[in-house]
């Protein structure tokens, strides 16, 4: 604010208040470290890559900014809500994502990287680690019980259940899709009531559900329970899942 001081005919001094006039408008700049984002690539299937776009873009007068989205082609799904960037797999291929933010006074600034989509993994297809000394005599051994589900519940958005099984093979991987380590049971999880493909569970061995060293351990056991034919007695739910499968919060074996 300014006060300007003139004086009229009469001799009167009067003041008045002047409002300044506004600064140029420098607009939004993408920041230098997502300037340098490198291709994404994702997998049929996988969960939805996200990214806070208030990390990517500055805004020099600190305004609010909205943002648009869009795709040079259907390989995939894109969109904003309030500063998060949603970019969900559809098909394999390629295309561009090209995200603009725009402040209030029209001017803009806007960050493209490509994305690459690879065809879904198939777990099955994913090399195999099991546990086995005994392999075959174990399994022949063991007096194998039909699976059942056991017990299920539903508190709010909250569903679990228990089944009664055997573990037909464990999963170890490098990556993080399925959380590290997984193990097949002999029944369909949908029997039991939850949204959980086939009979695949994981452990999230990568920590992202449960520390490291208790689901290292539901693993080991169920590996164990593989070599030896045990049946086992394992919880699990549909809130939590890697890469679409449903995560265990536990594994007992029933020897």
């Amino acid at each position: 604010m300014a006060i300007e001081a003139h004086r009229e005919r009469n001799g009167i001094w009067r003041l008045t208040v002047v409002e300044p006039s506004p600064g140029e408008n420098r607009g939004p700049e993408v920041a230098p470290n997502a300037a340098r984002t490198g291709p994404l690539t994702l997998n049929v299937g996988d969960e939805p890559a996200e990214r806070e776009l208030s990390s990517v873009f500055e805004d020099p007068e600190q305004e609010p900014l909205r943002y648009e989205v869009e795709a040079s082609s259907d390989v995939v799904a894109v969109s904003v809500v309030g500063e998060r960037l949603t970019i969900h797999p559809l098909r394999q291929g390629s295309t561009e994502v090209a995200v603009t933010a725009i402040d209030s006074g029209g001017m803009v600034a806007t960050w493209r990287f490509s994305v690459a989509v690879d065809p879904a993994v198939s777990v099955a297809s994913l090399p195999l680690w099991a546990w086995s000394p005994l392999g075959e005599a174990g399994r022949r051994q063991a007096s194998r019980q039909p699976s059942v589900v056991t017990s299920s519940n539903t508190v709010g958005d909250l569903r679990t259940a228990n089944v009664r099984t055997h573990v037909v093979r464990t999963l170890a991987t490098t990556t993080r899709r399925h959380g590290g380590c997984m193990a097949e049971l002999d029944i369909s999880l949908a029997e039991a009531g939850l949204n959980c493909p086939g009979g695949w569970v994981a452990f999230s061995c990568d920590g992202t559900h449960a520390p490291r060293a208790d689901a290292s351990k539901m693993f080991q056991d169920a590996s164990l329970a593989v070599g030896f034919g045990w049946p086992v007695s394992v919880t699990f739910t549909d809130h939590r899942k890697h890469n679409g499968h449903c995560v265990a919060d536990r594994i007992e074996m029933l020897k």
